[in-house]
């Protein structure tokens, strides 16, 4: 509504959903729309505010939307506030020529998100919110995302449903107008953004933190896609620097999305203490890491978790899997079996070139 209320766009509403009485507090529609569709009843109050009659509404669940869909994909930009995981990867898939952005609270309303596509598509929204967990992990600001509340209970909500979403309306007033300006500043330039908004508990005042996405490395093998962020490469080409001639390496955290077939790594960790380098092979040790893939899946509330394993390979040598590597693979792909995930090596050699397998037991 608020930027409605600036004439800004023009509008294709999606929702299936009806107000109900419990939605009074914080919803832009009043009392008079209760029991009616929100998309139907929005569009009647946005065309009476703007004196348009083009303001179109389909009161249909998004995932269920069959003849109007590629209609909706094919707009200037499409504005996701369903706090929906599911919706916002749809987006990432299908979306073509449509930049997204995507909205949402966290931390009991005290934090607001806002994740910007670049104009072209070239860092997707998952690339984004990948980027903003990795950055959660050290950021005072953005780790309010994941704040522990009452009886040190980890919150992270993107659903308007969960009943750990408890917030007021003046809550709810300030996030609007700030992600409105965001918005409105994201349209209007060609590359990707992301807002961190939190309102202080102490004082009136309101702390911003923002981030400039970057591309994401992305490699197939097979079926597979690799989404690899700048930030995990880094931290491996890094690793490998100071250990050469020896190989080195260690575990990627991330995530793994087996419906769609598509791996995130957003982090890379360095060989443990007990680890064995040599120029010629490397056995990685387990000092440690267990501790520290927990920490960071606990402090991430499971959003991170153990992806695979990276090493490294010496001067001149290629990416390509040596046979203690395939026997090292199948071992590891015997081992992901179990939660139902594929085994999944990184090889990184000379001049960041990466070496990318995916072993799956059940093809």
């Amino acid at each position: 509504m608020n930027l409605c209320r600036q004439g800004f766009a023009r509008w294709k509403l999606v929702d299936d959903d009806i107000l109900l009485p419990h939605n009074f507090a914080r919803h832009g529609l009043s009392a008079g729309f209760r029991g009616q569709s929100k998309a139907a009843s929005l569009a009647r109050e946005i065309g009476l505010i703007l004196d348009k009659t083009d303001v179109k509404a389909y009161d249909q669940n998004f995932h269920s939307l069959r003849e109007v869909r590629k209609e909706i994909l094919n707009t200037a930009a499409i504005m996701d506030f369903s706090a929906s995981y599911s919706v916002l990867m749809d987006l990432c898939r299908e979306s073509k020529r449509s930049r997204a952005l995507s909205a949402y609270f966290s931390n009991e309303g005290l934090t607001s998100v806002l994740l910007s596509e670049d104009r072209e598509r070239r860092i997707r929204l998952d690339d984004i919110d990948l980027q903003l967990k990795i950055r959660a992990l050290t950021s005072p600001y953005i780790g309010t995302i994941y704040r522990a509340r009452e009886g040190n209970q980890l919150v992270y909500s993107t659903s308007c449903s969960s009943q750990t979403m408890v917030m007021p309306q003046d809550l709810v007033s300030i996030h609007a107008g700030i992600v409105t300006r965001q918005i409105k500043e994201s349209i209007s330039c060609s590359d990707a953004r992301a807002f961190v908004n939190v309102v202080s508990e102490e004082d009136f005042g309101v702390n911003v933190e923002q981030f400039s996405p970057c591309e994401m490395t992305i490699k197939e093998a097979g079926p597979w896609e690799f989404r690899i962020s700048q930030i995990a490469l880094t931290e491996m080409s890094e690793y490998r620097r100071l250990k050469l001639p020896n190989e080195t390496g260690g575990v990627l955290i991330g995530w793994i999305s087996s419906y769609n077939k598509t791996i995130y790594v957003g982090k890379a960790l360095p060989a443990p203490g007990d680890s064995v380098e040599r120029p010629y092979y490397f056995i990685r040790g387990k000092k440690g890491l267990y501790a520290e893939v927990q920490h960071l899946r606990r402090v991430s509330n499971n959003d991170l978790r153990y992806v695979g394993e990276w090493h490294s390979h010496p001067f001149g040598l290629s990416v390509r899997q040596s046979p203690d590597d395939m026997k090292s693979m199948a071992r590891l792909s015997g081992i992901m079996i179990e939660e139902g995930l594929p085994g999944i090596m990184l090889i990184l050699a000379d001049d960041n070139e990466l070496g990318c397998y995916v072993q799956t037991e059940w093809e």
